[in-house]
């Protein structure tokens, strides 16, 4: 089946497979992809950042707010490195689905 060509209530995935509409894949443990699952896992393990995400949700108007405070946060924590380990690292880093990670810490704090 070519690229793009889905029966009729099919749609293309990332991959060009046919999935009914509305399917949702999951990458890793639930999230889009390891790295987004990575980022969630450090900031609720770490008590400070824990708190900080936490603090930051309530001050943001919106998740999207709030996904965009938490990339900065990342890409100004990042290490120095040079080369390829650079390139490896920051693809890793754009991978990241800070929107997602928004979304859930927001439904965590209305949540209680």
């Amino acid at each position: 089946m070519a690229r793009n060509k889905c029966p009729s209530g099919k749609v293309p995935n990332a991959q060009g497979k046919c999935v009914e509409k509305g399917y949702q894949e999951k990458g890793y443990q639930g999230w889009k992809n390891y790295e987004t699952w990575a980022v969630k896992l450090w900031m609720d393990n770490d008590e400070g950042l824990y708190n900080m995400q936490r603090e930051w949700a309530k001050e943001s108007k919106d998740e999207f707010e709030l996904a965009d405070r938490l990339k900065e946060f990342v890409e100004e924590s990042k290490p120095e490195v040079e080369g390829l380990y650079s390139d490896l690292l920051q693809s890793a880093i754009d991978d990241v689905d800070y929107d997602e990670i928004a979304k859930t810490i927001k439904q965590e704090v209305k949540e209680g």
